[in-house]
């Protein structure tokens, strides 16, 4: 089942967008060569993902499906909110009622969520029980480890022109915590607030004070 990684490290190495990727992942990730179904979303600033790239899914209209939020008791948002590379069978997503109506709880056997950021993910819905495969996690792993790589691959060309702006202003979710942080409220209750993890909101912190230019929360507060 490791045959198929270095066509994808030739794959990352010539930068392709997330449509390719997923196209690709979709033929070639599952161990018994099934088609999958696979999906990169991103959480917008409103806390709630975005489907930016997906294959296997058929005719399926994102923007007919309600989103989901990252506070959300789904695969996605557990999996984004821990930072772990998560896997489900299918008698743990059985216990989630939205699965059981869904027209895919037929289809698929398990699924995996791969976090390769703080707000962004890939995920896949195998045919097969994924769990039942020796040696699955540490497959997934390094399949989410290139998945990492990529992205900051992508992530350098796309800032490279704007990094300077991108270095000193920041975002609506950071200028929200930066608000919270002055009302005198830990890096827990704002994890609770925002629906985020608490390792998430020290992360954002920690960009916060880079940002401008100060030590750390006493300074934000005497600001």
């Amino acid at each position: 089942m490791y045959s198929f990684l270095s066509d994808f490290v030739n794959l990352i190495t010539s930068r392709p967008n997330h449509h390719i990727i997923t196209a690709f992942l979709s033929e070639h990730i599952s161990p018994d060569k099934s088609s999958c179904a696979i999906s990169y979303s991103v959480v917008n600033d409103d806390g709630y993902f975005e489907v930016v790239a997906s294959a296997g899914y058929g005719n399926v209209d994102f923007s007919t499906i309600p989103k989901i939020h990252v506070s959300a008791d789904r695969p996605a948002s557990i999996a984004l909110r821990s930072m772990k590379l998560t896997i489900f069978s299918k008698r743990e997503l059985e216990k989630f009622d939205w699965w059981q109506h869904g027209k895919f709880a037929s289809q698929w056997n398990s699924l995996a969520v791969l976090p390769i950021s703080t707000n962004k993910i890939y995920l896949v819905g195998f045919r097969t029980d994924i769990t039942q495969i020796e040696d699955y996690l540490a497959y997934l792993r390094l399949v989410q480890d290139l998945l990492e790589i990529n992205e900051g691959g992508q992530n350098l060309v796309k800032t490279k022109p704007s990094r300077e702006i991108d270095e000193n202003n920041l975002s609506k979710r950071q200028e929200l915590i930066v608000d919270l942080i002055k009302e005198g409220k830990t890096n827990m209750q704002i994890a609770l607030d925002l629906g985020y993890s608490e390792s998430l909101i020290r992360q954002e912190t920690i960009t916060i004070y880079r940002k401008l230019g100060i030590d750390g929360r006493k300074s934000l507060l005497d600001q």
